[in-house]
């Protein structure tokens, strides 16, 4: 079988998936839509059929069938010869293409042990009945190069995410206010805590009813 490129796309709730060949040919693609809720579904293009999906199907569920369903149409090998992830929301950072070396794959080794430990806090946590917020003060591993090639050593930028993880039913009918900033973090752990914030604190907590 011809050498075939893999390119996943993810969204919210969606998951595109496209295979192309050598010449960057596009062989086929699929969309797995409205995951997460009862009723994902895939639609294959340039047909009208649509695949259901068990109900509330994740990402990683509706790219275990898309696989399946390539390779029961030979159209992709038991290994593809590369794979692909299109970024759209990088910005500049993710614009051109980065080689998968050594490093690189330890890096994405220590993210998956980083990810690994934190669900382990969050699931202990939980289970006494707490919040966990996860916030980070800087990046490193999103950007391992300068422009000229050379290791990029420094923090890095680039905005983080903020997630509050709870059972609490008012806590998650809750949202966190976007554009915060790190002096926020505070405020907000001390608002989890049902403390009082101090004057010296110039802060304000992410937590919005």
């Amino acid at each position: 079988m011809q050498d075939t490129l893999l390119v996943i796309n993810c969204g919210s709730s969606s998951l595109k998936f496209a295979l192309f060949d050598k010449d960057r040919q596009k062989i086929a693609s699929f969309t797995a839509g409205r995951l997460n809720t009862p009723e994902p579904r895939i639609r294959i293009a340039g047909q009208r059929e649509v695949i259901p999906l068990p109900p509330n199907a994740n990402h990683r569920d509706a790219l275990s069938v898309l696989v399946d369903i390539a390779k029961q149409r030979g159209l992709m090998p038991a290994r593809p010869t590369a794979i692909g992830h299109r970024v759209v929301h990088g910005g500049e950072t993710f614009r051109e293409a980065v080689i998968i070396d050594d490093k690189a794959l330890a890096a994405i080794a220590a993210c998956g042990a980083a990810d690994k430990g934190l669900g382990q806090v969050v699931d202990a946590v939980l289970r006494r009945g707490g919040a966990v917020l996860v916030i980070a003060d800087h990046g490193n591993a999103e950007q391992m190069l300068e422009p000229d090639g050379s290791p990029h050593t420094a923090h890095t930028t680039n905005p983080v995410p903020c997630v509050l993880i709870c059972d609490d039913p008012l806590l998650k009918r809750s949202r966190l206010r976007e554009g915060g900033v790190l002096g926020d973090v505070s405020p907000t752990v001390l608002e989890l805590m049902g403390l009082a914030q101090p004057s010296e604190m110039t802060g304000k907590s992410l937590i919005e009813s």
